[in-house]
């Protein structure tokens, strides 16, 4: 079931729209910055929001409980996955159903985003003109992890692709060691509601980006 309302503020004319599906918030539209507050206040205790239903959602804010954003995940799956199709389809590339499912449902980033646009050649809006998009924390990491483990046509063309741009020469040279380390560090990490913490991941992070 889905409650949907309005509100509009009259002092700056901005509005947007609230839906509460399945335990979880959806916002669209633009958001002043007093309800922005007022909204994460009145959140449960234990929820968190969600960059990749935001996408699947197009929605400016998607939050709630873990389990009641598993459910929302589902039910937007088969629109999601849609949309890729067409994307792809549009786009004149053959990429595979992993790829495809990856567009559509997988926890995106902007370092992942990069990878998957340089290697594939289907450009994405997030990756456009970044190429020095390469992870800066243990999150993006992560996600660009998750995008190797997930889709095979991508791992087999990250090194050979991804060495020819400076800003990731360093991080492809050395990818192994920070996937060893950060898996020996986070055992964890392919659970998407796992609470970890990867310090030693993240200082090696730093130091092979030279970020401070």
């Amino acid at each position: 079931m889905s409650d949907i309302f309005n509100l509009e503020v009259s002092d700056n004319d901005a509005r947007y729209h609230i839906e509460r599906t399945h335990g979880c918030i959806i916002i669209r539209g633009s958001i002043p910055i007093v309800d922005l507050v007022a909204l994460t206040n009145a959140a449960p205790d234990g929820a968190v929001m969600s960059t990749d239903l935001c996408r699947m959602a197009n929605a400016t804010m998607v939050y709630g409980l873990p389990a009641d954003l598993q459910k929302l995940r589902e039910t937007l799956a088969p629109a999601a996955l849609k949309a890729a199709r067409t994307m792809v389809k549009d786009s004149g590339l053959a990429l595979d159903e992993a790829c495809i499912e990856w567009l559509a449902l997988g926890e995106r980033g902007l370092s992942a985003d990069t990878i998957f646009s340089r290697v594939t050649g289907l450009e994405l809006m997030a990756s456009r003109n970044r190429e020095d998009s390469v992870p800066s924390d243990p999150s993006d990491l992560r996600r660009c992890m998750l995008l190797l483990e997930s889709c095979q046509t991508v791992a087999s063309g990250f090194t050979q692709t991804l060495k020819s741009h400076p800003q990731w020469q360093a991080l492809v040279a050395r990818w192994s060691e920070l996937v060893a380390v950060f898996e020996q560090e986070s055992p964890e990490w392919r659970d998407p509601n796992a609470k970890w913490s990867a310090p030693r991941t993240h200082a090696l992070i730093k130091a092979i980006t030279k970020r401070k």
